[in-house]
């Protein structure tokens, strides 16, 4: 099985934070929550007509336990690391139904607190890449989508 962009997906997520000086927070911002997403599709591999991503939520809850921040994605868990910059990644990889085919979720934001003063309002942005990757009729399909994102949560 092949994993072209999917894997190169996930190794540009964490590559891009690698590049800062960011460590996991120790005093870290209130991630964790149910966030109603909107995305705007940025590009799309050919690939996609034939082996479609995993669909993207309509509303994404977040735990979070110190540094560490999880969602599940379908039938994807993601699981993911919150910088002491408030940017944050999350990703994970699985074969659905048990199948042959594999899929990945990666997800790169920033929390956005929310107004001074007020209790609610509080969002997060970012890129939202999907992929799949199959061996189809002996043909190795390999479908990237990346997105951008914004989750605001009450």
């Amino acid at each position: 099985m092949t994993r072209g962009p999917v894997a190169f997906g996930l190794a540009l997520a964490v590559t891009a934070l690698a590049c800062t000086d960011a460590v996991p927070c120790i005093s870290c911002p209130e991630l964790a929550g149910r966030y109603a997403m909107s995305f705007q599709e940025t590009s799309r591999t050919a690939d996609c007509a034939t082996l479609p991503p995993p669909a993207q939520p309509a509303q994404l809850e977040l735990t979070q336990a110190g540094s560490t921040s999880r969602a599940t994605v379908g039938a994807l868990e993601l699981v993911g690391t919150i910088y002491d910059t408030w940017d944050f990644v999350l990703s994970g990889t699985g074969s659905p139904d048990g199948g042959p085919a594999s899929e990945s979720v990666s997800v790169r934001g920033r929390f956005v607190a929310p107004p001074s003063g007020h209790d609610g309002g509080s969002s997060i942005q970012g890129t939202w890449t999907a992929g799949a990757d199959a061996q189809v009729t002996g043909t190795a399909l390999s479908c990237s989508v990346e997105l951008s994102f914004t989750g605001t949560r009450p």
